[in-house]
């Protein structure tokens, strides 16, 4: 089916494209007004025109993300083949994904990289909330690089980059103001202002950026405050100092805030689980089979509060130019704060819990009660990063037949942790306990909730205590380099490589949800080098090809809870091999736009987010299981039908799966045995255990496409009316590594009609036309209410149908 749909869709594309490219009549324009743009990126760290870098790029320019109303990572996942990005808690915990390669570990320790960094100016992006500046910061280009790029750029690569440039001043004074209005008290503001300070010295840019949205999600438990809205502001500039020709001075820098509520959040019963073991206590399957449904009623207790988000970020550029090679110098200082709240029961009232008197019904593990209340649960989790970069590189100039670069780069993070949980039920003593109610226990009776869930914590008359508290380090240092030569007219052939260090320090001070573990802190070094190799040849002014191969390494960490043997404290770097072939291409005077790439990728020593075989240790820790393959092919077109009418698209396949000997620990005892929807093997050393061979990692997304026209007609000799329209398709996508429980499909369309001259524009839009309704995530985790290894999905809705109005004035 998928491998049907593929091929009607590029093969449909590129018929399009050539039929329409065919038949534009050579007078019927200018000749440079039939030209596609050209988009310089900086992926090697070097300026290049993007159809001659021998890297699958896609750039999202400023003029592009305005007119796809792209406002967030998560619209640039919906709307970007290759990429895809899911968040939680209001958009606190982002994870960018390329190429459907998800990683297995997708763990919210912030010294645990990501399988795709983030760089905004070049400065990597610890934190996950700091990374989602679009609605906040002016934006001058984000370019998705795909593929390792551990060779140049290190950290966080392993599958991919996310470069997000801010806007830099140019060399005429310009402002510009935009405002917006939109549905369910949808309000946007933006003034930005660029002009030369010293002519032809100094430049300045500044921007000031605010929006507020007041949700669209009906809370049964709060009807009159929908969930879903924010408030996020923002201000960015930029100084460019060119005091002589060959020194330039680039000064990038902003600060944010974000209030967000929590967005539309529901509970999939555990009376709809329908499948793997049964368990007693519950009264309830382990696991749900199937699609997650998209019509779950929101229930969300009314008293939790805003998620807040803070970032700051400077970063300083230097390059001076002599006649043979530039000496490059960026260094950047970035912190930011989260408060992220969540409802830790998700049932508005609160879930249902028995009461014990201390010395007198509650015993050490269990309690008796006679009398039930509702108890509401709250967790709050704080993370405080602050990083320090430094990056000193020397280089050839871009043109060279033989090119070269060397350079070193540090990198520190400090990240403070602490999460703080509790439950309040009202009227309870001093004295008296919660007990868990399980349709399994003997009414009257149940276990402590406090001994049964160790995520849970009551203390009378306090909402929250601290329930953990962790300091985390990381130092990296790097050499790294390439060198690149023209051996023959066209054909250029590169080798590139880094050897980097991760000194890394995990300091567990407090831990309620599971002992730290008795040696504190861990702290280790993991080594690693990463080459690529390409050979690219241009075949003729408009004609590129290209093939590689590439390394990527994301680093290895630690486990910092009590109960694990030596070997589960540590686990190792995870390695992939990349290699892929291309083409890119300008066709018909470079009114077509075509390229395309081949790409096959091999994982090996997998991280794995999972559980101990000790079934005593409660929290979820990292292992190293089996590897993982995959293939693909992407396509991208742009055409340039006739000075009024443009088209395109892009696809992208991709079907990463499980290697011979993977398995998963998390799900061995959820399974059944003998289990009718597992696959059980025997593992050496580790007995019984769920095999994921062949399967998807959870949220990889095989097949991804989008297809786009634009129109721009003239309306007299000043005015122009443009429209555009988008329709992005989104595969489904998995929960966990067993396959079992999908969600995600979708597929949006957008509209946007605008009226615009040299000065003013005014533009209406509308996303999400269809009002189609889809969950853009799923987690699962423990909840108070249930006990064990039974695990509550929760479906994060997508946003349904947004339209409004923006205006847009230049002075």
């Amino acid at each position: 089916m998928y491998r049907s749909k593929i091929i009607a869709l590029t093969t449909s594309a590129l018929v399009s494209a050539f039929a329409a490219s065919a038949i534009v009549p050579a007078a019927l324009a200018a000749e440079d007004e039939l030209l596609l743009e050209e988009i310089i990126v900086t992926a090697r760290k070097r300026k290049e025109d993007i159809q001659t870098v021998p890297i699958a790029i896609q750039a999202i320019t400023a003029n592009d993300l305005a007119e796809r109303n792209i406002n967030s990572l998560t619209d640039l996942g919906s709307s970007t083949p290759g990429i895809t990005v899911s968040n939680i808690t209001g958009g606190t915990f982002t994870n960018v994904m390329v190429r459907g390669l998800a990683p297995a570990n997708s763990s919210s320790d912030l010294n645990i990289e990501a399988n795709v960094g983030v760089f905004i100016d070049g400065i990597y992006q610890t934190s996950r909330n700091a990374a989602d500046v679009l609605s906040t910061v002016d934006i001058a280009q984000v370019d998705v690089v795909k593929g390792p790029q551990s060779a140049l750029y290190g950290r966080s690569t392993f599958a991919g980059a996310l470069g997000i440039t801010t806007a830099r001043p140019g060399r005429n004074p310009e402002g510009k103001a935009t405002v917006t209005i939109g549905n369910n008290g949808d309000y946007r503001g933006k003034v930005s202002l660029s002009k030369p300070i010293i002519e032809d010295k100094l430049a300045g840019s500044i921007a000031a950026n605010w929006s507020t949205y007041g949700g669209e999600f009906d809370n049964l438990n709060n009807p009159s405050d929908k969930l879903g809205g924010y408030e996020k502001r923002g201000v960015s500039g930029a100084l460019v100092f060119t005091p002589t020709e060959d020194l330039t001075a680039t000064f990038t820098g902003y600060a944010t805030k974000s209030t967000m509520e929590l967005p539309g959040l529901s509970r999939n019963p555990l009376s709809t689980h329908n499948c793997g073991g049964f368990n007693a206590q519950t009264q309830a399957y382990f696991i749900y089979c199937g699609e997650v449904a998209t019509n779950l009623p929101i229930d969300i207790s009314r008293n939790i509060p805003d998620s807040t988000s803070k970032s700051r970020q400077g970063a300083l550029e230097l390059e001076y130019k002599f006649d043979a090679f530039s000496i490059v110098s960026v260094t950047g200082i970035a912190a930011s704060e989260i408060y992220a709240s969540n409802d830790a029961d998700t049932i508005g009232d609160g879930a249902l819990y028995g009461v014990c008197t201390v010395g007198s019904t509650c015993g050490a593990t269990t309690g008796t009660y006679t009398r039930t209340v509702r108890g509401n649960s709250i967790t709050v989790s704080n993370d405080s990063v602050v990083t320090k970069s430094q990056e000193l590189r020397i280089q050839s100039p871009d043109g060279d037949r033989f090119q070269w670069l060397a350079g070193a780069f540090f990198f520190q993070s400090n990240v403070d942790a602490k999460t703080w949980s509790g439950t309040t039920a009202a009227g309870l003593a001093t004295n008296e306990r919660l007990v868990q109610i399980l349709p399994g226990v003997a009414a009257g009776t149940g276990p402590l909730a406090t001994t049964a869930n160790p995520g849970l914590v009551f203390e009378p008359g306090s909402f929250v205590r601290m329930s953990s508290l962790s300091y985390k380090q990381n130092i990296t240092r790097s050499l790294f380099g390439s060198l690149g030569y023209e051996v023959l007219d066209g054909l250029r052939v590169a080798a590139e490589g880094r050897y980097n260090s991760d000194r890394k320090t995990d300091d567990c001070r407090l831990s309620f949800f599971a002992a730290c573990a008795g040696v504190q802190p861990l702290s280790g070094e993991f080594t690693s080098f990463t080459p690529r190799f390409t050979v690219d040849y241009k075949a003729s002014e408009d004609i590129f090809l290209f093939a590689s191969a590439a390394k990527g390494v994301r680093s290895g960490g630690f486990n910092t809870v009590a109960g694990l043997t030596n070997d589960e404290r540590t686990f190792d770097e995870e390695e992939n091999w990349t290699y892929e072939a291309g083409l890119k291409s300008w066709l018909f005077d470079r009114r077509l736009m075509l390229n395309a790439s081949l790409f096959r990728v091999n994982w090996t020593n997998l991280q794995i987010s999972t559980f101990s075989p000790n079934t005593t240790v409660a929290q979820a820790i990292i292992m190293n299981a089996g590897g993982m393959k995959t293939n693909g092919v992407e396509v991208q077109t742009e055409v340039k039908a006739t000075d009024i009418l443009s088209f395109g698209g892009s696809v992208t396949y991709s079907d990463p799966k499980y290697g011979d000997g993977a398995y998963d620990p998390a799900y061995t005892t959820q399974c059944g045995n003998p289990s009718t929807v597992c696959n059980l093997v025997t593992i050496a050393g580790r007995g019984l255990q769920a095999s994921i061979e062949g399967n998807r990692p959870a949220r990889s997304v095989k097949l991804q496409y989008n297809l786009h026209a634009t129109a721009d007609v003239p309306v007299s000799a000043d005015w122009t009316v443009s429209g555009r329209v988008d329709v992005s398709y989104v595969g489904p996508t998995y929960t966990n590594s067993l396959n079992l429980t999908s969600f995600g499909e979708r597929t949006l369309t957008n509209l946007r009609v605008a009226l615009d001259n040299d000065v003013y524009s005014i533009a209406a839009w509308v996303t999400n036309l269809t009002d189609e309704q889809y969950n853009a995530n799923v987690i699962q985790q423990p909840r108070n209410y249930s006990i064990g290894t039974q695990r509550i999905l929760e479906a994060y809705r997508g946003d349904g149908r947004r339209f409004g109005v923006t205006a847009s004035a230049k002075f």
